[in-house]
């Protein structure tokens, strides 16, 4: 819980245009996040706010390996265990 305050105010800071203030302000929250979910999004919302950075296009690859990188690990996360792992088969050959 004491990681809400400086997600919100990374979250304002964002919404201001402020991104390396933003950027404290969610490594602060990252520092302080104490279960995974928290972690997941606090990492996803600091490349989200990397890319408003990035408006000049420089660093872009390097952020697009480093969310691929996050969606990696979430995918396997979500699909841990041999059922789970059945069920991402299934969805992936169903999917159009």
């Amino acid at each position: 819980m004491r990681a809400t305050p400086s997600t919100y105010a990374g979250y304002v800071k964002n919404s201001l245009g402020d991104h390396s203030d933003a950027q404290i302000s969610f490594q602060k929250a990252l520092e302080l996040a104490t279960n995974t979910d928290r972690h997941y999004e606090l990492e996803r919302i600091m490349l989200e706010t990397r890319w408003f950075q990035s408006v000049s296009g420089a660093g872009v690859d390097d952020l697009l390996e480093a969310l691929k990188s996050l969606h990696r690990r979430l995918d396997s996360e979500m699909y841990k265990g041999a059922d789970l792992q059945k069920e991402k088969a299934k969805n992936r050959d169903t999917a159009w």
